[in-house]
């Protein structure tokens, strides 16, 4: 009996078991088929877009070959002769062009190394430069290179700038009184005249610089035997110059370089001479140095100071023709002299000129501030038909 009921369950067992097999491998076979079911749906869904896409593309594909087809079979005929003629033409023009340019900077530049030989291998740059005043501002500074374009504007560019530049060093060399001072020194390889002087004007500062101005252009202007010329005019009538800048000179001598700046605080005209011109080759430059200048300054609101510097350099070696110019003596009387006797003669020349000098600018500036109270651009015009040439202004 215990065994018939040992079997009874065992049997019952294993039924329990069979029945949870058999239930798990239904659940496995359901979630198959739902799976098969959704991967079936997608594959489809692809197939579908990649029917789609391929329409697409070949319908692209028969638009462009309809296209080149037609492009193909259209009637093509080659560029008229006188269209390719022409543009060749326009090739070789701006070809020429450009071989033209190149040529005229090869030039330039081998006209502005030949003018810089000349100074470099010059007496003057052999000198020694002793006079604080030309080691500052020497002939360096007093050569203009270059025919035209940038080489012409950057000389005249330097030679302001430095003068300029050396405004404070002329304002020290000045008296600290009203007064004038006079010096005239020499070595063994320069003979220099310093001017120096200073002023006080009854006037504020704008009338007196009005005044100065005024003079320089009727300077510039005046109507002489031997008339003034203005050079470079296009290049200095320029924002990076100013309308106070001038490049003047008579036709057949050296030339001058005028400019000046002005502030609330104080107002510097400055001028230099110049040497070497690479425009005007055939001039003769004589190998001397003058440079000038003169500073306003505010007082009081109806006074003002007025300081000048002139400085001029010769050197000790220079040509009997040139010295007997210099001096407005017969050559065969410099010819005559020894050394220490025209070396003399050549100082007491340059003090005479430093004091003719002094007092006829002193007396012109005064005699003409009051004209110049009131600003006005052309009063300067005005006082040029004053001047005569017996005022010597």
């Amino acid at each position: 009996m215990n065994a018939i009921m040992e079997r009874w369950q065992y049997f019952m067992t294993m039924t329990d078991v069979r029945l949870l097999i058999r239930h798990q491998a239904a659940n496995t076979l359901s979630v198959k088929m739902v799976m098969s079911t959704v991967a079936k749906s997608r594959n489809k869904e692809r197939a579908k877009e990649n029917r789609r896409l391929r329409k697409e593309e070949l319908a692209y594909l028969r638009s462009r070959v309809t296209e080149l087809s037609r492009q193909l079979h259209a009637e093509t005929k080659m560029l008229p002769w006188q269209e390719v003629a022409h543009a060749l033409q326009s090739e070789s023009s701006t070809a020429q062009e450009t071989n033209r340019a190149l040529r005229r900077d090869i030039i330039r530049t081998t006209v502005l190394l030949e003018c810089l030989l000349a100074l470099v291998a010059g007496p003057m740059a052999r000198s020694p430069e002793t006079s604080p005043f030309v080691q500052a501002s020497g002939w360096k500074n007093q050569a203009i290179l270059g025919i035209d374009g940038e080489a012409r504007v950057a000389s005249f560019q330097w030679l302001l700038s430095r003068l300029f530049h050396n405004t404070d060093m002329a304002y020290a060399q000045c008296p600290n009184t009203p007064s004038v001072r006079i010096d005239v020194n020499y070595d063994n390889h320069y003979i220099s005249g310093c001017r120096g002087a200073q002023y006080i004007v009854p006037a504020p500062m704008d009338q007196a610089v009005r005044t100065l101005d005024g003079l320089i252009k009727c300077d510039i202007f005046f109507d002489r035997d031997n008339p003034t010329y203005l050079y470079d005019q296009e290049l200095l009538q320029t924002p990076n110059f100013g309308p106070s800048t001038f490049h003047f000179g008579p036709g057949n001598g050296p030339t001058y370089l005028r400019g000046s700046q002005v502030s609330p605080s104080r107002a510097v005209f400055a001028r230099c001479r110049v040497n070497f011109d690479a425009a005007r080759p055939g001039i003769d430059q004589k190998e001397q140095i003058h440079h000038a200048w003169l500073v306003v300054e505010p007082l009081s609101e109806s006074t003002s100071r007025l300081l000048s510097l002139d400085l001029i350099a010769i050197p000790t070696t220079i040509s009997s023709e040139e010295c007997a110019l210099l001096l407005v003596e017969k050559l065969e009387t410099v010819n005559a002299w020894t050394e220490p006797e025209r070396l003399d003669a050549l100082v007491t020349c340059i003090y005479n000129h430093c004091v003719n000098q002094e007092q006829q600018a002193s007396n012109v500036f005064f005699k003409w501030l009051p004209f110049f109270v009131e600003p006005n651009e052309d009063q300067w015009k005005k006082v040029l038909q004053q001047i005569s040439p017996s005022n010597g202004a």
